[in-house]
């Protein structure tokens, strides 16, 4: 359906254009007399801007939409758990609670938080699932939560006017960048 909207789209724009030209092509099923200049560009623009706004519509989601649906969940998920303030074992993938935060609280969170956090968000990828599965040891996950981190923070460093957005979207965008999300 998408496809068939674009093409349709692409033939009112060209069939548009065409009929400020010579509207007696476009409009070949009106009597010569009334075919106008002003009929042919009004009929196609007015085609043009329907399939425009019904495009959308059709359109299937984004996969960076699906992937910031399944990070809320998650995080949903993370804030039924008990969140521990220090956790009882060091353990660099644990204690998270940044999932739902504003860039501002990222901001202000700790470095492990912010790690922790970055782990539960690059297991969205299934490249890095899979790996993580595959591997007996979950540390092979850790270059790309910190490679995260570091996209994270530099992207909203010195950024004021996000402090108000959300860290999940801002991390689902470096994920898509860095290609973990495709």
């Amino acid at each position: 359906m998408q496809a068939l909207l674009s093409l349709v789209i692409l033939v009112a724009l060209v069939a548009a254009i065409l009929g400020l030209i010579k509207p007696g092509l476009v409009l070949f099923f009106l009597p010569p007399e009334k075919r106008t200049r002003l009929k042919a560009f009004g009929l196609y623009a007015a085609v043009f801007v329907l399939c425009a706004f019904l495009l959308p519509m059709v359109s299937k989601p984004d996969k960076a939409d699906s992937y910031l649906a399944q990070l809320e969940t998650e995080a949903q998920q993370a804030e039924k758990k008990p969140i521990l303030q220090t956790p009882k074992t060091n353990m660099w993938y644990e204690g998270g609670s940044l999932h739902k935060s504003t860039v501002s609280q990222w901001k202000d969170a700790g470095p492990a938080n912010r790690l922790a956090t970055a782990a539960d968000w690059v297991l969205v990828s299934p490249k890095i699932k899979t790996l993580a599965q595959n591997s007996s040891n979950i540390d092979v996950i850790k270059p790309f939560a910190e490679e995260l981190v570091i996209c994270v923070d530099k992207t909203v460093e010195g950024q004021s006017n996000v402090d108000q957005s959300k860290t999940a979207e801002v991390a689902t965008m470096c994920m898509v960048l860095m290609g973990y999300l495709k």
